[in-house]
């Protein structure tokens, strides 16, 4: 798989467990949302803009589309979120489920993915 290609798990995953949220899951760089958009024709959230550093976006205002059921998934890796956006990351630690990657990733996902340290990891806001 080259880089920054959608995992076909992931979206199948994605796919099973979409309950029509707004976004189909949030990441931080658009080029991760973009790959997940194609594979899908869903809309995903680039919280981070084009390379996952614009602040753009709040904790508190992740907080209000989480609970008005716009986006329950989170995709995080290695490679984006920026010093300017740790209290995203931060509150979607807290407050949301890792799931565990032997869910949604391919075993050859190692290195290849979106997080240019294989250090993905799909979070689920359960309420």
């Amino acid at each position: 798989m080259e880089r920054n290609e959608a995992n076909e798990k992931l979206i199948q995953y994605l796919e099973k467990n979409y309950d029509g949220e707004t976004y189909l899951v949030a990441t931080f760089r658009a080029t991760e949302a973009a790959q997940i958009m194609l594979k899908t024709d869903k809309a995903v959230m680039a919280m981070g803009g084009f390379s996952g550093n614009d602040p753009a976006l709040t904790a508190k205002k992740l907080e209000n589309l989480v609970k008005n059921g716009e986006v329950k998934y989170f995709l995080l890796s290695g490679f984006g979120g920026g010093q300017s956006n740790n209290d995203i990351v931060e509150w979607i630690q807290t407050h949301c489920k890792e799931i565990p990657q032997s869910e949604w990733k391919q075993s050859s996902d190692t290195q290849q993915s979106f997080g240019r340290d294989g250090a993905e990891k799909l979070y689920k806001y359960e309420g």
